[in-house]
């Protein structure tokens, strides 16, 4: 049984972090001893759970906790508990360079993982500093934590590819996805039946959008691609589940139109919307690996996608890069529906994160 030390975020507690960080720690913790170092601010269960080491406050003038401050915990922590193994599962620009850092002087070995987009600035309607800063956390503090850490866990095998095509040596990483916990899909239900329970027409071509509706979502595309879609295919009705700071934009440029704005969804009830749907709609600007492309391709659904990176384009055949192209693919009959990758699998998914930690050398105490 090895010590890892899962190096967090400050703040835990937003859904989709709380859930990586959770089910990470909880496919490594039979086999291991888990602490998670740093996080401030997290949820009930996962300080039930596990062992949670955040001395203090961090400090407010530091948001994130600063990569200075970090890496001083960090060091701290290491110093005092000796782990085996310390791991970063976000932040590769701050929490995993903090780790790596540690790991390099401590001689402890380290895993960062890249969930980031580390290949391109992102330029999208951002004002200058925040592009500067996005460009040293990515691209430069990212990279460096990938050439100091034993091991770098990547999200899909073509970020592999392009690494290796970049001069990173190839045994250095380890492709595992992040944790998909996959709502339990009833037996009766059926889309006529999630239709009837939706209160949606029971013959229209229903396509979806499902998350947050913010502007990194790239709402005036969706919502430009929808009002083709609604004008040009007969019967057509958009769905959407999810809520955000530019839900009333959305809402406004649909006014009139055949639409549906659910709003936030218990994950349990996520089978009957999704099964509701004949596709759903992607706009992106930029995505890791989309849990919701994954969910989709889980309940048979079609995806349709902007270009929003290197693992979008490996999983999704359906893409388009304006509103013409995107809407003309929603109004085809002949969608492709993808292959759900087995290693979303949540029991498949668990096996990898156990070989991620497995092989590394043990600290000499």
């Amino acid at each position: 049984m090895a010590k890892i030390s899962i190096v967090t975020g400050t703040n835990t507690i937003e859904r989709n972090m709380e859930h990586i960080v959770f089910h990470i720690a909880s496919h490594l913790d039979d086999a291991n001893d888990i602490t998670l170092v740093g996080a401030y601010n997290t949820s009930s269960r996962i300080r039930e759970r596990f062992r949670v080491h955040a001395p203090g406050q961090p400090p407010t003038s530091l948001p994130g906790l600063g990569l200075a401050a970090k890496t001083r915990l960090v060091l701290q922590y290491a110093k005092a508990h000796k782990p085996d193994i310390l791991m970063a599962v976000s932040g590769i620009g701050s929490n995993g360079l903090a780790t790596a850092l540690a790991g390099r002087l401590l001689h402890i070995p380290t895993i960062v993982r890249v969930t980031s987009d580390i290949f391109v600035i992102h330029k999208y309607q951002r004002p200058r500093k925040k592009q500067l800063r996005l460009f040293f956390k990515n691209n430069v503090a990212g990279r460096l934590a990938m050439r100091l850490a034993d091991r770098v866990i990547l999200l899909h095998e073509a970020q592999r590819e392009q690494l290796v095509a970049m001069g990173y040596p190839t045994d250095k990483f380890y492709v595992v996805p992040q944790p998909i916990i996959f709502p339990e899909r009833p037996t009766s239900l059926t889309r006529a039946t999630a239709r009837q329970r939706l209160g949606l027409p029971p013959e229209a071509f229903v396509f979806g959008y499902f998350g947050r509706i913010a502007w990194d979502k790239n709402i005036p595309l969706m919502a430009a691609t929808a009002v083709k879609v609604l004008a040009q295919r007969p019967g057509a009705h958009f769905l959407v589940v999810g809520k955000g700071n530019k839900q009333a934009a959305l809402e406004q440029a649909l006014t009139g139109l055949p639409s549906t704005f659910a709003g936030q969804v218990p994950h349990a009830q996520l089978p009957a919307y999704f099964l509701a749907c004949d596709a759903t709609l992607h706009t992106s600007f930029s995505e890791g690996l989309s849990n919701v492309m994954a969910e989709s391709l889980y309940f048979g659904i079609p995806v349709i996608s902007t270009d929003s990176g290197l693992i979008t384009r490996s999983l999704v055949t359906n893409i388009g890069h304006n509103a013409e192209e995107l809407a003309s693919l929603l109004c085809s009959d002949d969608l492709i529906l993808d292959q759900f990758p087995k290693e979303f699998d949540p029991r498949i998914n668990r096996q990898h994160w156990l070989g991620a930690v497995q092989g590394l050398p043990r600290q000499k105490r």
